[in-house]
Parts: structure tokens; C-alpha cells; sequence
């Protein structure tokens, strides 16, 4: 199974198209308001079943969540991207890399 964390400022057209692509590639897209809810999350799955963990947030988000990620073992199986364009509202990330990573 594979798993995208996006978060839910991220711009609409920019949330969308990595969606899409995210559905396509069969991932199981979560969007989320932040680290302490993909901790809820990856709660209900047993560490086995993940093949691969995709997360983009800002570098405070990645940081909560990446701790706890470390701790139940998922670390090898995640790539981090952190927003290109910080905020609450409209935030952005780079596209191309993401869509590399997927």
C-alpha cells in the first residue's frame, strides 16, 4: 500500500493534479491539517503493509510528523517534501518533484 499525506492549505489546482496523479499510481490520499493527524493515521496500519509514505508539509509539520515516523519504523519507506510557499492559505510546492517522487 501506498500512502500521500497532502495538506489541506495546499493551492486547490496544485492539490488537485497531484491527486489525480497520486489516484493513478493507486495511492491512498489523505488530506490532512496537520502532523498530529497523520500520526492518527498511520496508526491503523501495520507497518508492514506500507510499501511507501509520501508527505508534503512545512518544515514544522514534517518535523512532528517525521519524529514519529522514525518511531514505529516507517523512515525508510517515507519521502518528505516541504512546501515551497509557507503559509495557512494557497500554499505551494514544487510540482515536478513531486510528481518525480509518486
Amino acid at each position: 500500500m501506498k500512502l500521500l499525506f497532502l495538506p489541506h492549505c495546499l493551492e486547490k489546482e496544485i492539490s488537485d493534479k497531484i491527486y489525480n496523479v497520486a489516484l493513478e499510481k493507486n495511492y491512498q490520499v489523505y488530506i490532512v491539517p496537520g502532523g498530529s493527524k497523520v500520526k492518527k493515521i498511520l496508526d491503523s496500519y501495520n507497518p508492514d503493509e506500507i510499501e511507501r509514505l509520501v508527505g508534503i508539509a512545512c518544515e514544522d509539520e514534517i518535523n512532528l510528523a517525521g519524529d514519529y515516523i522514525k518511531k514505529i519504523g516507517f523512515e525508510e519507506k517515507t519521502f518528505s517534501i516541504q512546501l515551497s510557499e509557507n503559509g495557512c492559505e494557497n500554499t505551494k510546492v514544487d510540482l515536478e518533484k513531486v510528481l518525480d517522487i509518486l
